[in-house]
């Protein structure tokens, strides 16, 4: 099981080198991550039904061209694995992109109080939610993004 070398991943899926216990590994540790990702949502403060709803529907929206964009590259109804591929790459991916995006997380909360000081409260709660529904879809298109070129990858080696 790969943790962090995506590139040793892809080689073994294009392969066939990743067991069906491996992949039942990927699926637990993928789980775990977004367990964790719903812990972390209920720990923080509390957002209306609108900023809900709003983060909901861009995540199904990205959801559902992201898979099919995926399951084109993969092969569409010709394909193998995409679930199993898609399972096994999200477990590093994520971990990379949760550490970068940790890291320009923290930059732009050190950065961004100084271009909003001059915001009144409601100005910069507004600001706020908006910057938080921008960094979402900022996050998830970039961890489908590198997902689709890893399934690329494994069916068009270069």
């Amino acid at each position: 099981m790969y943790f962090w070398n995506v590139n040793k991943l892809v080689e073994d899926l294009r392969l066939n080198k990743v067991s069906e216990v491996d992949f039942k590994n990927y699926y637990i540790a993928s789980t775990i991550i977004i367990f964790f990702s719903y812990l972390a949502l209920t720990l923080t403060p509390e957002s209306s039904a609108s900023e809900a709803w709003a983060s909901f529907i861009l995540q199904v929206g990205l959801l559902m061209s992201w898979m099919n964009a995926i399951f084109k590259v993969n092969g569409g109804e010709k394909g193998r694995d995409f679930l199993k591929r898609i399972i096994a790459l999200y477990l590093p991916i994520t971990l990379q992109s949760f550490a970068l995006f940790i890291v320009i997380g923290v930059v732009l909360n050190v950065i961004l109080p100084f271009f909003s000081s001059n915001l009144d409260e409601a100005a910069f709660k507004q600001f706020n939610i908006i910057k938080d529904l921008i960094f979402e879809v900022i996050l998830s298109t970039y961890i489908y993004w590198r997902i689709y070129k890893a399934v690329k990858q494994i069916n068009h080696p270069k």
